[in-house]
């Protein structure tokens, strides 16, 4: 069997299984007495309990709710502590008339610790009771219902006395009135005067931001602050345009210098430069000549060359040629002290964009200080006026009562409470019955046996071959041959086939029945085999092979017979001699003969391999009754003889542990069980649920009479 199988692990360690209410239902049917004992306790119970139960007096006053209280002035609202808006606060309301608080301040309102009617109905009798005492047992007469979907709340009080009842259920009514009404009361003093105390703090707090914020004024020497601010901005926004004029024309005078450095003589070119082009006297010159150009050429269309006028003209514009060219050549020569002077220009201006940007930063920070300052005067005047306001709307409402709830109904008497009988006997039987049913399930889930077929899979990882029911009439003898189409027989013949399957297509002969424990029917169990492979046609050998406690002689033939196995190992009797005939076709006996001293020595010895060597060669098949295994070490010695091996276990009888136990010595010695044999399952009531957890097994269609006839 595999290690990792669960039959050796702990025994808590057994995994859950699936739910399967059959097995719950047949628990609880196994242990039905329980179950009726406790209904028929609980129902006597209630009996007891109702008769017992003395008359008593219940009273009824009901409290209105006002979900919204009326506004007496518009734009004005009441001043109180507890607003019922919503079914939390009528929850609240609840749970306030419940509490003993509220109960302690009736007892003493009512003085019921000293009122001889409270006394007798709570039996205090001649003992001083305090009003903590006694809100202690207004507690357990007092009941407080809300009525849902409406603004009601029933309080119920009730008493063995009539009167006392109707005193309860009003008090409880007027006294809760009597505390909303010094809550209010309460509620408007105090907002009074916290609004008076906020309105005073609130004030010096507002002072003190004003003074804050005139000293910060006085500081910086500025009454608005935010024109510092933007001519700050405006500033460095103007020598930032400076500074970007001044480098265009630097960057200008720069490639002029380099233009007029590589051909200074190139008059064309010279004139065409940009800073040439803008020094006032080149073009006062370009100018005068221009006009000396226009004159001689109107004196050209009138005098020729020679004529005196002419050559005045031409005279006065080469001078103004020459003097174009003398000035500009003192312009190609300033080009250089232009560009140191634009240079230190910038060089001023970045320094004074520098002083601006500072300036700029210190006002914008001194700006976030402002502001700060001027937000906590604007927030302190907001709040300081609405306290104030406040403080106003509740000098106009003090007094104003709170209306949010009312006396809808007072108690005018008490009747007489109707007890419970059959919601009572109702919940006796219920009790009784669910006790009952877990008293059952308790039993069942702490039984240290197997039940099921599921349940024994699962604990030990060793399959079950078959099932056989118990039978409380059982006949003597075999059930295979005297009730062939019973449970019983059709049982041990589904038990041939699934060993026959078992055994594949190797030839299989020798089959050994062993148990945990002694009295778990592995006889009949082995016997009831035989003379079922009997009843198939095999020539069959049944050897009693425990010497230690022998039964198979008595429940085939009804007494002990000699010689058998015992003789045969000790050399005292022929294997022929040993052999007797089991009343069955096909079916042969050796029982156990005689007593033996030394079981264990003789089942160990070599006489014993001789044995089961003849049994094979003279018969098809050899099934062998052995010793409990756990009891005594005979099986043992003989398990690795055996083609297969089966151990019979005894549903809701032997214990899971000895299950577990001799499984492990099987598998210790390598000779697991092929299978195992559920033996004596209860299937009387349930049918086939005991042996499969739910799945049909046995009933009227399988194993009944006509379906095998009498066929084995």
């Amino acid at each position: 069997m595999d290690e990792k199988t669960p039959a050796f692990e702990e025994l808590k360690k057994e995994a859950p299984s699936s739910f399967e209410w059959q097995q719950y239902y047949h628990a609880v049917l196994d242990r039905l007495w329980i179950v009726i004992l406790m209904v028929v306790l609980g129902t006597i119970g209630s009996l007891v309990y109702l008769k017992n139960q003395e008359t008593t007096y219940i009273a009824r006053s009901v409290l209105f709710l006002e979900m919204d209280t009326e506004r007496v002035l518009k734009g004005v609202e009441t001043v109180r502590d507890v607003q019922i808006r919503s079914l939390d606060m009528v929850n609240t309301v609840v749970d306030s008339l419940k509490g003993y608080p509220f109960a302690l301040r009736v007892a003493e309102r009512l003085g019921l610790a000293t009122s001889n009617s409270f006394r007798n109905a709570v039996k205090a009798g001649n003992k001083e009771m305090s009003s903590a005492e006694a809100a202690s047992r207004l507690l357990k007469m007092v009941a407080v219902q809300y009525r849902k979907a409406t603004r009601l709340i029933d309080i119920f009080a009730t008493t063995r006395d009539a009167s006392l009842s109707t005193e309860i259920a009003n008090g409880y009514a007027n006294e809760y009135l009597r505390l909303m009404l010094e809550r209010s009361t309460e509620s408007t003093r105090s907002a009074g005067q916290f609004l008076v105390e906020e309105t005073q703090r609130l004030g010096e707090k507002l002072k003190i931001s004003e003074e804050a914020l005139q000293s910060f004024r006085e500081r910086e020497r500025t009454a608005s602050f935010e024109n510092m601010l933007t001519e700050a901005q405006e500033s460095v926004k103007k020598l930032s345009t400076e500074i970007s004029r001044n480098q265009q024309l630097l960057e200008q005078v720069q490639r002029d210098v380099d233009a007029a450095a590589k051909d200074p003589k190139n008059e064309t070119m010279l004139l065409q430069l940009p800073t040439i082009l803008s020094d006032v006297q080149i073009a006062n010159a370009n100018a005068s000549i221009e006009q000396q150009e226009g004159e001689l050429d109107l004196l050209s269309q009138r005098y020729h060359a020679e004529h005196p006028l002419y050559a005045t003209a031409k005279q006065r514009l080469d001078v103004a040629k020459q003097d174009r060219r003398e000035r500009l050549a003192k312009a190609v020569s300033l080009l250089g002290s232009q560009q140191v002077l634009l240079e230190e220009s910038l060089k001023r201006l970045d320094q004074q964009k520098s002083d601006a940007e500072k300036r700029l930063l210190e006002v914008t920070a001194k700006s976030l200080e402002y502001n700060s300052l001027s937000r906590a005067v604007e927030a302190d005047r907001a709040l300081y006026g609405s306290v104030v306001a406040r403080l106003k709307e509740v000098d106009i409402t003090k007094g104003m009562a709170d209306q949010s709830i009312r006396i809808h109904e007072s108690a005018l008497g008490a009747s007489p409470s109707q007890i419970p009988y059959f919601k009572s006997i109702i919940l006796g039987l219920a009790a009784g019955l669910a006790v009952g049913i877990g008293l059952a399930l308790l039993l069942d889930a702490i039984d240290p046996t197997f039940r099921t077929v599921d349940q024994e899979e699962r604990v030990t990882g060793v399959k079950v071959i078959t099932v056989i029911p118990e039978i409380k009439t059982q006949k003597p003898g075999l059930a295979v041959v005297n009730e062939r189409s019973g449970f019983v027989a059709e049982s041990f013949r589904t038990l041939r086939t699934s060993i026959a399957m078992l055994s594949g297509r190797e030839e299989r002969k020798v089959f050994l029945f062993t148990s945990a424990l002694p009295s778990e029917g592995k006889t009949f169990n082995s016997a009831n085999f035989a003379a079922a492979l009997a009843q198939q046609g095999f020539r069959t050998l049944y050897v009693d092979a425990d010497l230690r406690k022998p039964s198979v002689s008595r429940l085939l033939f009804g007494e002990i017979r000699t010689p058998g196995l015992n003789e045969i190992l000790q050399g005292k009797a022929t294997f022929e001699e040993a052999v007797h005939s089991g009343n069955v076709d096909n079916l042969s006996v050796v029982p156990a003969g005689g007593r033996a001293e030394h079981p264990s020595e003789l089942l160990a010895g070599a006489n014993f391999e001789k044995f089961l060597e003849k049994a094979r060669k003279d018969y098809d098949r050899v099934v062998l009754d052995t010793a409990p295994i756990i009891a005594v070490s005979d099986t043992l010695l003989i398990l690795r003889l055996a083609d297969v091996n089966c151990l019979v276990v005894r549903a809701n009888s032997t214990p899971k542990k000895s299950v577990l136990h001799a499984i492990r010595l099987l598998d210790e010695i390598d000779c697991p069980p092929a299978g195992v044999i559920l033996n004596r399952i209860k299937a009387a009531r349930s049918g086939g649920y005991y042996a499969y957890s739910g799945r049909v097994y046995g009933g009227k269609t399988y194993g009944a009479k006509g379906v095998y006839g009498n066929n084995g």
